[in-house]
């Protein structure tokens, strides 16, 4: 959601972004270029190592089969994640894609030129026919479930693509279509595989709140990133009650009302803990578990790090190396999945002072957690 933008343009020949931007490989033109690229699926794993490097460590837990769908799963939202994210594409050109882009899940002649905020994304998109081609190498179970969830989503980001985000109901929707989808998509992944009950994929609150989870820890630590950036995904039913304008926060990272704001986000992503735990519960194979297990425990402990901290409002608040590694190589089991959640509960509840604004609320969310 947040990289650094690349003003870039969005045509060929310097004519204005339009749907001429799409690029219909001849297969001629793509079998000549074959014996000189990498294949498609090492170009997929290559990809995903270059836009997430975490993501591409955790998907290392995951069995060859599903760690082949889960890493064309990811592609294909990240590239049309990359097209939302691109503030200079034209609107109605960005609309108009981001709605359509389940079409070219699998179609091996599609490709999108110069749109993407650094050289990855760019890459990605111009590149994309081989993750097409990677996809539709995989299960029509798997395939289905790609299809669905990238249909949604684009919906659901065109739809939000020019609305500003004023109250909360409307941050947890778009939360929802760019992360809660997400964990749904692989509930539906995890029951076609077999590794998991095929009742998972029904559970679609539980899954929800996962990627809500996730998506609301990348929100609040990036406000620093995107208010630069300009753009703010922080609801204003939020912020508005502690400033007048979304830049006071960066201007003032001291003052109270500033960490009082941050600290309702903070809670705000909190309270999604309870579905994610009980998500967690229900996971019988070891490998997806750890797959799951590992991203939600790095967004605890990033809350951690972001409550109460005017350093998150002036930078990028980051968990330590060595922390991140112990968090990988230690999770194998629930057992150690509780460890390490009791472990940064805790240190948000040590920063939970009785004169704080939302040290009721913080106490009774946190003593709710049941692990």
């Amino acid at each position: 959601m947040s990289f650094d933008i690349t003003n870039t343009a969005r045509s060929f020949s310097g004519a204005v972004t339009t749907f001429s931007s799409v690029v219909n490989l001849s297969k001629n033109k793509v079998k000549s270029k074959l014996s000189k690229e990498k294949s498609d699926k090492d170009f997929c794993y290559e990809s995903l190592t270059k836009v997430s490097r975490s993501f591409a460590l955790v998907i290392q837990q995951l069995p060859t089969e599903l760690k082949d769908a889960i890493a064309a799963f990811y592609l294909v939202l990240r590239a049309l994640d990359s097209i939302e994210d691109d503030m200079s594409v034209e609107e109605n050109f960005k609309a108009q894609t981001l709605k359509t882009f389940y079409l070219k899940c699998t179609n091996s002649s599609y490709c999108l030129m110069n749109i993407g905020e650094n050289e990855n994304e760019v890459e990605l998109l111009e590149k994309y026919y081989k993750v097409a081609r990677f996809t539709s190498t995989l299960k029509p179970e798997y395939q289905a479930a790609i299809r669905k969830i990238t249909k949604m989503m684009g919906a659901g980001m065109a739809d939000f693509a020019e609305t500003e985000i004023k109250t909360k109901a409307q941050y947890d929707k778009y939360c929802h279509y760019v992360a809660g989808l997400v964990g749904i998509g692989l509930s539906d992944v995890f029951s076609a595989s077999g590794l998991e009950e095929s009742f998972l994929k029904e559970k679609t609150e539980l899954s929800n709140a996962m990627g809500l989870l996730l998506q609301k820890t990348n929100i609040t630590r990036d406000y620093w990133e995107d208010i630069y950036q300009d753009r703010f995904f922080w609801p204003e039913e939020i912020w508005k009650q502690y400033a007048e304008e979304k830049d006071f926060f960066v201007k003032n990272p001291t003052d109270q009302k500033s960490l009082d704001c941050l600290n309702e986000m903070v809670i705000n992503a909190l309270n999604h803990l309870p579905q994610a735990i009980e998500y967690m519960s229900l996971l019988k194979n070891r490998q997806v578990f750890r797959f799951c297990a590992i991203p939600q425990i790095m967004a605890v402990a990033t809350l951690s790090k972001l409550y109460n901290n005017s350093e998150a409002l002036q930078g990028i608040v980051k968990i330590d190396r060595s922390m991140t590694m112990e968090i990988f190589g230690a999770v194998k089991s629930m057992e150690d999945f509780k460890y390490y959640y009791d472990k940064f509960i805790e240190d948000i509840k040590s920063k939970n002072q009785p004169d704080s604004k939302h040290f009721e609320t913080l106490k009774a969310l946190l003593d709710s957690v049941n692990l």
